[in-house]
């Protein structure tokens, strides 16, 4: 029994410290790839008219988005996940319509005789 609740508190252990890593790894993982997409040069910089200002123009907004866009889905991932599960499921497909008039009494009334229960 004791070497049971040891296994299942080791497994907890490992079950958090790959969670750790895993936002750690969202954090950093745009982020580095974001760097190295805007660090590539595809024209000599002595050339270019426009140098600092377009850069970071560009660099910053991006990089705030990205950075946004994985904390987002990282963090709140099952939860965007059921939120988009519910939306395509939706009334328009006639689930919640049906389980709606199911479930109502006013409307058991109205379609049914109350006795047929």
């Amino acid at each position: 029994m004791c070497t049971v609740h040891l296994i299942e508190l080791n497994h907890d252990n490992n079950n958090k410290l790959i969670l750790v890593f895993t936002v750690v790894t969202v954090i950093f993982l745009p982020l580095s790839f974001v760097t190295g997409y805007l660090g590539m040069n595809t024209a000599d910089i002595r050339s270019m008219a426009n140098r600092q200002p377009l850069f970071w123009a560009i660099a910053l907004p991006l990089t705030f988005t990205i950075l946004a866009i994985a904390l987002l889905v990282g963090l709140q991932g099952q939860c965007l996940y059921q939120r988009l599960r519910t939306y395509l499921s939706g009334p328009w497909l006639g689930k919640k319509l049906v389980a709606a008039a199911t479930n109502n009494r006013k409307w058991k009334g109205r379609w049914r005789s109350e006795k047929a229960e």
